[in-house]
């Protein structure tokens, strides 16, 4: 079965479109969904590429937030991990 993790989805409308988005795969209905969001608290778990690259060495991380190209090229360069910048809104840029 398929896991995907948001991580930061604190944003009630992006992320409920996102969701609704990937359910309308056939590959994702059965999928399961996990959302986080970072908190003063939870600083520590920034450096998410670490835990990736520890826990779930063959996963793609997706990444959303901003500045978007910047931090994907860190990861790219710093990391293993593969990564991907998506922008859900990138359909409605003129």
């Amino acid at each position: 079965m398929t896991k995907i993790a948001f991580i930061g989805a604190g944003s009630r409308g992006f992320t409920r479109e996102l969701v609704r988005d990937i359910l309308t795969f056939p590959l994702l209905c059965d999928a399961t969904l996990v959302l986080m969001d970072i908190d003063a608290e939870r600083l520590d778990f920034a450096d998410i590429c670490r835990d990736i690259e520890r826990h779930c060495p063959g996963a793609y991380l997706l990444n959303y937030s901003n500045p978007m190209a910047m931090l994907c090229r860190v990861m790219q360069r710093e990391t293993t991990v593969r990564v991907t910048g998506l922008c859900h809104s990138v359909q409605f840029a003129s």
